[in-house]
């Protein structure tokens, strides 16, 4: 009896090696398939996460533009204005964070001096007035809050956690932290894995890439792993050798040399707290300056209007708001205060929780903020990165943060209301707004909807 029953446990034994053996053959004729065959279209509605389990979802592959640029291939993230944020599309090199496995930070790493001296010194000088000197955020690890150190000053840097999930798409997973007993405790797979696996030019695999942010100790940091899995509570260690995507601001003009870029934010632009200036009988707030220009917004709520006139599908470029900014609004200003407002390229990007299209971009003397860049200017909890679902698909169609007080605005009367933005709400009839206690409605209100006008603008000092 005791010879049957060990001759029927080595059995089972077998069968689930042979199985094991089965799956793991199976996941690595995959990968092998995928990075040979690579196509750009959603692969059965399928994706094999980190432990070869089979997972259906509908892949999200965004085509992002690429550019020459000293030599290498590029792909734009992020475009505002006349600069532009920039990955290299392939892996350019392999090399450890840091030399030595010790406690550290991106400041004071051995890739970020790499990256800053030896990597940035490989671009021609008429190259490298191109190159925007960029202020990065070394946010805490956002799982295990593993310190990122001081924050830095930067030409040419790698992405961190928040930057990879905000611009390669964001599934809402990075915001749900998990314990060690979680099956996938190390990071997470979503459908934007495509979007941000990358290879050696040279060579076929798709391999693992460094991020800036720290992993579950500062001895580790964190990465993409090699079929574009995202690990946050990194266990890699800071010696190991991993591929290398640097990211930079780009300009589209050769700068003075002083100027610098907020990243995802506006360039060479200091917020000024407090400072106010007086222009065609309304306070404007400076938001920050860029040599001899300001960015300003109005202090208070100028008036109460409708983003538009009847209830359709609209965008900014075709808002009755846009033209009576940019008319009637713009005309009340004296000849000579008009010669000092500076005409802006306006983008007008999808709303990053809806993907409702935003429309034209505009070039406009005069307009509101978008969604994106209150929440830059204002100050930034990272929620507008999370996309917050509850039964599947509904959205919850607002977030408030410690933020909101600096969001809130008087009228000239002294009551706080509500306030538009440009960007589109949950679709085009409607329009997103700061309520009244400060938070950000991204869903929005309908169109003909009256709100509060904070108008912005660019002017001459």
């Amino acid at each position: 009896m005791e010879k049957k029953f060990i001759i029927t446990m080595i059995a089972i034994a077998l069968i689930l090696t042979v199985i094991l053996c089965v799956r793991l053959f199976s996941a690595f004729v995959e990968n092998v398939d995928r990075n040979f065959n690579r196509d750009t279209t959603v692969q059965n509605n399928y994706y094999t996460d980190s432990f070869g389990t089979d997972a259906v979802t509908d892949m999200v592959i965004t085509e992002f533009d690429v550019i020459e640029f000293g030599g290498i291939t590029w792909l734009v993230l992020y475009e505002y204005n006349d600069r532009k944020l920039i990955i290299s599309e392939y892996l350019l090199d392999f090399r450890p964070y840091h030399n030595e496995l010790v406690n550290i930070t991106w400041a004071h790493s051995d890739i970020r001096n790499w990256l800053n001296s030896e990597f940035y010194n490989r671009f021609t000088e008429e190259e490298r007035a191109y190159i925007v000197e960029t202020r990065l955020m070394n946010n805490s690890n956002p799982w295990v809050n593993t310190p990122g150190g001081e924050n830095t000053r930067d030409k040419i840097f790698l992405l961190s956690l928040e930057e990879v999930v905000s611009y390669f798409g964001d599934s809402g997973q990075m915001a749900m932290p998990r314990d060690r007993d979680h099956e996938e405790w190390w990071g997470f797979n979503d459908q934007y894995d495509l979007n941000r696996d990358a290879r050696c030019k040279e060579r076929g695999f798709y391999e693992s890439w460094w991020l800036r942010s720290p992993g579950s100790a500062q001895t580790f940091a964190t990465i993409v792993g090699p079929d574009g899995m995202i690990f946050v509570d990194a266990p890699f260690a800071v010696d190991e050798d991993m591929g290398i995507r640097p990211a930079l601001w780009l300009s589209l003009i050769p700068l003075d040399g002083n100027e610098t870029e907020d990243f995802e934010g506006y360039a060479d632009e200091e917020l000024i707290e407090g400072d106010k200036i007086e222009l065609g009988g309304i306070t404007w707030r400076i938001l920050f300056k860029r040599n001899d220009r300001a960015f300003v917004i109005s202090e208070y709520i100028i008036e109460m209007k409708r983003f538009h006139n009847e209830n359709e599908e609209i965008t900014w470029a075709n808002s009755d708001m846009r033209r009576w900014l940019n008319d009637e609004f713009y005309n009340m200003f004296t000849y000579d205060e008009r010669q000092r407002i500076s005409e802006t390229e306006v983008a007008n990007n999808r709303n990053p929780v809806f993907g409702t299209p935003g429309g034209d971009n505009t070039s406009d003397k005069i307009f509101l903020l978008s969604i994106e860049e209150v929440v830059r200017i204002f100050g930034d909890s990272n929620n507008l990165r999370t996309m917050i679902m509850v039964n599947e698909n509904r959205f919850i169609g607002q977030f408030s943060d410690r933020y909101d007080s600096e969001r809130i605005a008087l009228t000239l009367d002294a009551n706080y209301r509500d306030w538009l933005l440009r960007s589109s709400g949950e679709d085009n009839n409607n329009v997103a707004f700061i309520t009244r206690n400060g938070h950000v409605n991204f869903a929005g209100g309908f169109v003909d909807r009256r709100g509060g006008v904070r108008p912005v603008m660019w002017i001459y000092l």
